[in-house]
């Protein structure tokens, strides 16, 4: 649902998030990689970003999520402490499946895939849910043996 950065560079800043795709746009300096690295390391993404824990670096980071079943969650991480469910503490989840790619991630995806085509289809691949359509995919291919049908055609 959105984030609220408390304290360091981006202090009182609130992004809400659309349930679909979310950019980051704006001048040099204007603090796009320490708000994207604060979505990213809140959901609980791996980073190696300096600017983590940096003198830049928010006191608290809040993230507001709902679940498939509709239930918020509120997470919380203060400056180098790890991530807590406000709403939950002992069993509430501390993670949110969030993709994020920054700038240089886009380029080297794309530069990969003017020399291998299939390296964007495996990027793309990482937004659907694959295993039913290949399932049924299968299923239309094999016979009831297990061996591939080779009498019905398409």
């Amino acid at each position: 649902m959105g984030v609220r950065i408390d304290g360091g560079f981006l202090s009182g800043q609130v992004i809400h998030f659309s349930p679909n795709l979310n950019c980051i746009i704006g001048g040099r300096g204007t603090g796009k990689s320490t708000a994207f690295e604060a979505v990213r390391c809140i959901a609980g993404d791996d980073s190696a970003s300096k600017v983590i824990d940096s003198e830049v670096w928010p006191d608290e980071l809040h993230l507001f999520w709902r679940d498939e079943v509709g239930q918020q969650h509120t997470l919380l991480r203060r400056k180098e402490f790890a991530i807590e469910n406000v709403d939950d503490p002992d069993v509430g989840p501390r993670a949110f499946d969030v993709d994020c790619f920054g700038q240089g991630e886009a380029a080297r995806i794309s530069h990969e895939a003017q020399a291998d085509p299939l390296a964007l289809l495996r990027y793309l691949d990482r937004f659907v849910d694959l295993d039913e359509a290949i399932a049924v995919e299968e299923s239309r291919t094999r016979g009831t043996s297990g061996a591939p049908n080779r009498d019905r055609k398409g």
